[in-house]
């Protein structure tokens, strides 16, 4: 009889854990990027052409994002010479930047809101209940507030599942609070900054597909006294 216990508690077990892992995406998400400047800027002679000239010419701006996911690490791949890395075991963004000059790595701690240390006040969270469609794909929106601006995260529930936990202390960007409501991947992500811009992030391609975890390495890195010349409370820069 305690055999037939233990052997039911092994399958359920075992059953719990292949379920989990079957809602946890793995693969890649490719994005598409736009951008809509704000009144004020139009008014002040910034056209769009203008801003997309210089952005591109600062290695700021590119068309697509490809962005892999495994078991909450994340690679994102906007060009040849630039590309950003979340681990879940150091809770850090890595966002590299490799030119002729220079290479440089911006290393974010996701553990904090930098807007909320520096004022004191959470952002405001709000799930949108309306249906946006997003490549045919029916999609509700959290948004998260800051006074500086907000971000709306659009997501199916049935499309890209994860489990929140996995992301449970990446609280920079109100990551945690979309995907603790969402309980997906983001499908299209809109970045508001007050008087400035609107930068829009939407799905074009999903690829179901075991990625590697070589690509979530994070070379050695070197830190630079002047670069951190005035110091921020998330983030520090190094040379790779």
């Amino acid at each position: 009889m305690r055999l037939k216990i233990k052997t039911m508690l092994v399958i359920c077990m075992t059953c719990i854990l292949n379920i989990s892992k079957a809602q946890n995406f793995e693969g890649k998400i490719t994005y598409a990027l736009d951008f809509e400047l704000s009144e004020k800027m139009r008014s002040a002679g910034i056209t769009k052409d203008i801003m997309l000239e210089k952005l591109k010419s600062q290695n700021l701006w590119w068309d697509t994002i490809i962005t892999s996911y495994k078991q909450g690490n994340t690679y994102s791949f906007f060009g040849k010479s630039t590309w950003s890395v979340y681990r879940t075991d150091s809770n850090k963004v890595f966002n590299f930047q490799n030119s002729d000059s220079s290479n440089i790595c911006e290393v974010v701690d996701a553990a904090i809101d930098q807007e909320q240390v520096m004022l004191g006040k959470a952002p405001k969270i709000t799930l949108i209940d309306t249906m946006v469609m997003i490549n045919n794909i029916p999609c509700k929106i959290v948004r998260i507030k800051w006074k500086s601006g907000n971000y709306d995260y659009y997501f199916n529930a049935e499309t890209a599942k994860i489990d929140p936990t996995l992301y449970s202390k990446y609280i920079y960007e109100g990551w945690a609070e979309f995907v603790k409501i969402s309980g997906a991947l983001p499908l299209k992500i809109v970045r508001t900054t007050k008087g400035v811009m609107s930068i829009s992030m939407t799905m074009i391609k999903i690829e179901q597909t075991s990625v590697s975890d070589n690509i979530f390495t994070i070379p050695s890195l070197s830190y630079d006294q002047d670069l951190n010349a005035l110091p921020m409370p998330n983030k520090k820069f190094y040379r790779f």
